[in-house]
């Protein structure tokens, strides 16, 4: 049986988040400089480019976002009589996307609140239940016969999210829904009152943030050496989940090798256990990774042995995506194999693969070439731009 938790601790003077599995990291958060994701601001437009369907507006001091007109329909807090946008309009915005590059962070007008188990917005086409697409059907009924039971605001959307399938008391997740609804409302009644450019909701830390986006993984407990860390996540779970304030002398970065697994974050070649190798090389356009049989030696038949490589290979990189947060383009160049039914089992898995992480993170196709393309969701920096 596979023994996973979640570690919390500094590196770099940043606080870092770690999903272990047996003793190896699967998922990390790093804790960015100033981070604004999730936050509301109530922003000023500044430009409108009918061309790109796409509104900049000022969230504050110069800081500009994207804003794409498709999120603004329906919104309440538009004052022209034909419910358009216009320059100069003062409305509250939700950064859903940080800059990354060159690129402005990207905003919405359908605002949310996250908990644990259920996520509050305000999008009028999807008001009502919506359930995470990785709860099984059976707990999709359950959950759905126990709500029906409460009384909400129906002019609001909610999504229950997959930690609520481990619950086996629904009480945690009503609690929690109308804790979401008063935060709503408040944000809601601030951005009537609040000055242009001001910050409305700050949102939960951002380890929290990604606590959340990993519930659907299983973990034994959460384990910090951090003090005030513990004291916010005994808040915010309310002992729902099993959180270890770490006290002993032996500092609990040593104790998993932290350092030295994050050090290995920031090389161009990783080393399989069979010998093979990878390469991952980042672009401006896209990230590009190759796999090579290195000094890989068997008595296996060529086509065989480059078939098993590239398993490992494809468990590694998808590791990698998600360990390093690489985003957008992603080109992977595996060992070329003679069999199509290896390409096929290959492809396969690797599809299996992306599934689990937490991030949108899809094979798009193969090329002519033989390249295997993938897209990641951009959400947060790479690893490497944050450190």
């Amino acid at each position: 049986m596979i023994q996973s938790n979640v570690v919390i601790t500094e590196y770099k003077n940043r606080i870092c988040t770690i999903l272990f599995q047996d003793n190896v990291m699967q998922e990390i958060h790093v804790e960015a400089d100033e981070s604004i994701l999730s936050a509301i601001f109530m922003a000023k437009v500044k430009n409108i480019s009918k061309n790109i369907n796409a509104a900049f507006v000022e969230l504050f001091d110069g800081q500009m976002a994207f804003l794409p007109l498709e999120d603004v329909k329906d919104c309440s807090f538009l004052h022209s009589i034909d419910g358009r946008l216009r320059e100069g309009d003062e409305i509250p915005v939700q950064v859903i996307k940080e800059a990354v590059k060159t690129k402005d962070p990207v905003v919405t007008t359908k605002l949310s609140v996250n908990g644990a188990y259920a996520v509050v917005s305000l999008d009028k086409k999807k008001c009502g239940f919506r359930f995470s697409r990785k709860l099984s059907a059976d707990k999709k009924h359950e959950l759905r016969d126990a709500l029906s039971g409460i009384e909400l605001p129906a002019d609001y959307a909610y999504v229950v999210r997959t930690g609520a399938g481990e619950l086996t008391d629904f009480s945690v997740l009503f609690k929690e829904l109308h804790y979401l609804i008063s935060q709503m409302d408040e944000i809601l009644l601030r951005a009537k009152t609040r000055t242009c450019f001001s910050c409305i909701y700050q949102g939960a830390p951002s380890y929290i943030d990604f606590l959340h986006h990993i519930s659907n993984i299983d973990y034994e407990e959460i384990v910090t050496d951090i003090p005030n860390v513990y004291e916010a996540l005994q808040v915010h779970y309310k002992g729902n989940k099993a959180i270890r304030l770490y006290q002993d002398t032996f500092p609990l970065k040593k104790l998993y090798s932290i350092e030295t697994k994050m050090e290995e974050l920031f090389s161009e070649k990783i080393y399989l256990k069979s010998g093979g190798t990878i390469f991952i090389e980042y672009t401006e356009a896209m990230t590009v990774i190759d796999v090579n049989t290195g000094k890989c030696i068997s008595k296996k038949d060529k086509d065989t042995l480059n078939y098993q490589i590239n398993l490992e290979a494809a468990d590694m990189i998808a590791r990698q995506l998600r360990l390093r947060n690489i985003s957008g383009i992603i080109i992977v160049d595996f060992i070329n194999m003679e069999s199509e039914e290896y390409k096929a089992k290959l492809i396969q898995e690797l599809k299996k693969l992306l599934k689990k992480d937490s991030v949108s993170c899809n094979y798009v196709d193969i090329t002519g070439l033989g390249l295997v393309e993938i897209t990641r969701k951009k959400v947060q920096k790479p690893i490497y731009e944050i450190l």
